[in-house]
């Protein structure tokens, strides 16, 4: 059992070498079509030229692409999981529209922004966007008292029924208190 996880570990540490040298390549070749981008053709080369004739035909066709690549927002999708229950369906369609909203009005210009480095990226070498949700959560100081629907006059709380009258008890352990979607673009240098 010991000699198969040595030979195993020997065989990843081969793939992630060889993954690593052909990286190496690969980022010298979308390095230089950087250069190219940038309108650098000739690089360190020292010539007879006084000046370095360059027609760069690389950025206005990448720069003519770009709005054909990226003409809109992308549209997020929530499925639900679990069982078949109406509840969950129901609730996924709220988050769906939810994260749509909060993604093309709160976080629109740096979406934007991330997404179109992240296609020049692709034209180069590969693109990358890291999406994500981060949630602060505290613990629900009512759990596991009755349901509180608002407060009276006097201050005094009123509580959730059902239709037969009961009190309603809080079964959340945990509440939301602020959450936060991200979107960033990541460096394709940074993965094998």
């Amino acid at each position: 059992m010991a000699k198969k996880r040595q030979n195993d570990a020997i065989i990843w540490h081969e793939r992630i070498e060889r993954a690593k040298k052909v990286r190496k390549e690969k980022m010298k070749l979308a390095k230089k079509y950087v250069q190219f981008y940038k309108g650098n053709q000739w690089g360190d080369r020292k010539t007879i030229f006084k000046d370095k004739p360059t027609v760069n035909l690389i950025f206005p066709h990448v720069k003519s692409q770009l709005p054909y690549l990226y003409f809109q927002n992308p549209k997020w999708f929530v499925r639900p999981t679990g069982k078949d229950v109406q509840q969950w369906i129901e609730n996924a369609n709220t988050a769906q529209y939810y994260l749509n909203y909060y993604a093309n009005y709160n976080i629109g210009v740096s979406l934007k922004k991330h997404i179109r480095a992240a296609i020049l990226d692709a034209f180069f070498f590969f693109g990358v966007i890291k999406t994500g949700y981060v949630p602060d959560i505290e613990v629900n100081p009512n759990y596991g008292k009755f349901k509180i629907k608002g407060y009276d006059d006097d201050n005094n709380p009123v509580y959730e029924t059902n239709d037969q009258g009961q009190f309603i008890k809080d079964e959340l352990e945990e509440l939301i208190t602020k959450d936060k979607f991200f979107c960033k673009r990541r460096s394709p240098g940074a993965f094998l």
